[in-house]
Formats: C-alpha cells, structure tokens, sequence
C-alpha cells in the first residue's frame, strides 16, 4: 500500500471543523464550532471568504441545485441559506471573475 500524501491543507478556522461541502472542482465550503463557514480555493488553499451570521456553532452545510447557493444548520437553532459571492484568485495578483453578481454581503439571505 503506498503512503498517504496530504495535497493541501486548509488552515484558518478557530475552532473545529464540523461540515465539508465540495462546490465544484476548485471550491469547497467548509463549517465550523467558530460561527463561521469559509469558501476557499482548491488549488491556491486560500481562503475567498468568510461568513458570519450564526450566533451558534455551525454543525451542517449543504449545497442547493445552484451550486452557488447553499444552506447551513446551527447550533442557534436556524438553518440560513446563502449565496457565494466570493472572488476566485487565480494568479498571485490576478482576479478571474466574481461567482455571483451582486450584494457583497457576507450575511444570510434568510433563514428557513
């Protein structure tokens, strides 16, 4: 059996890491105990955006049928739905183009 080969680390939470979401082949949304949910870049590692809005930890997140849209469960007793709206890095000082148009926000556009 050959050894195991970590590719990337994504390091940035405070507190541990409960939930994992695969967006597409260069994003991933992961959750954690510290109220936030952070977008980051499969390639770079780095971290596009960070969202805060639960007064809980966040325990579960799912993506929608858009894949720009997803969901997430709270220890606060909410579920919210959000909207990527990061800006994907794709050279050291270069921007590709937003994910989604519009409110900057990094606040749920509701809770369910």
């Amino acid at each position: 059996t050959p050894p195991s080969l970590c590719l990337r680390v994504f390091a940035g939470h405070t507190g541990t890491v409960t939930s994992i979401e695969v967006v597409d082949q260069v994003t991933i949304l992961t959750g954690s105990e510290d109220k936030s949910i952070k977008v980051w870049d499969v390639i770079s590692g780095a971290c596009l955006r960070t969202y805060r809005d639960h007064s809980g930890w966040v325990s579960s997140i799912s993506i929608t049928d858009d894949p720009y849209t997803f969901l997430s469960a709270s220890g606060d007793k909410t579920v919210k739905m959000w909207v990527i709206t990061a800006v994907r890095a794709v050279g050291p000082n270069e921007q590709l183009a937003q994910l989604v148009a519009g409110n900057e926000s990094s606040r749920a556009i509701g809770t369910v």
